[in-house]
């Protein structure tokens, strides 16, 4: 075999995306990538796209045939190598051969990002696991949102504000939201309104807007307070004005 074509082979899912009405993957000519038609599906990650039909949710193959037995109430995309799927109500991750990863079951179960996953236990506690899924710290909290850049974001009864993978705060500072960090800033509110932070938990510039987006390559589109829509430098300059 040719290394074009091994290469070829190797990303061919990459290049299969989902018809327009939803119910099968097509190729980048618009041929269809199968025969067989589903109820639903969503997008291929690790050459396995998850996919609804009569007999249940599962996991399908490039060429739509299904990755194991098994049916689920509901499945979701491979990230890490892991996918969660439902089962009786409860969460829990499978790896690439559709075998379960551990024995614990939540009432919700995000998706591995950075090697860590989010999770709901049964009293309404959320945390992180790990790829095996054992508990990256001993902390719980009212809610906690993927890792991205290293840090994710986590709300107790106090506030909402960044930790590490270890679990450790990464600020002292506490804010009413915050976002993930992308590209070394994150979104944060306080009382005032929205701006961006960088890791120490220090803003960015002082001004307040009603919403701010995360930085692409330099600038930020943002709503004042006044209905205002405008676009901002990385320093909370007003760059240009989309809309007055």
């Amino acid at each position: 075999m040719a290394n074009n074509e091994i290469v070829e082979k190797k990303v061919y899912w990459k290049n299969l995306r989902v018809s327009s009405d939803g119910t099968h993957h097509i190729r980048p000519d618009g041929t269809e990538a199968y025969k067989k038609r589903f109820l639903s599906v969503l997008a291929f990650r690790y050459s396995r796209a998850p996919v609804l039909d009569d007999s249940g949710a599962y996991h399908i193959l490039e060429n739509g045939e299904p990755l194991y037995p098994e049916r689920y109430g509901r499945t979701f995309g491979y990230y890490g190598g892991l996918a969660a799927v439902v089962e009786n109500g409860e969460y829990y991750h499978i790896d690439l051969d559709g075998n379960e990863v551990y024995e614990d079951r939540y009432v919700w179960a995000g998706n591995f990002n950075e090697g860590l996953a989010p999770v709901c236990d049964r009293d309404g506690n959320f945390f992180h696991i790990k790829l095996d899924g054992n508990r990256t710290y001993p902390e719980r909290y009212l809610h906690v949102g993927d890792f991205n850049e290293g840090v994710a974001g986590v709300r107790d009864s106090e506030g909402v504000f960044h930790i590490d993978r270890n679990g450790n705060r990464v600020y002292e500072r506490t804010f009413i939201n915050v976002g993930i960090f992308h590209k070394r800033y994150a979104v944060a509110e306080d009382e005032q309104g929205c701006f961006h932070i960088n890791k120490n938990g220090e803003e960015l510039y002082s001004h307040r807007f009603r919403l701010v987006d995360n930085f692409y390559n330099g600038f930020a589109w943002a709503e004042e307070i006044d209905d205002r829509i405008v676009w901002i430098d990385e320093r909370g300059n007003i760059i240009k004005v989309i809309r007055e």
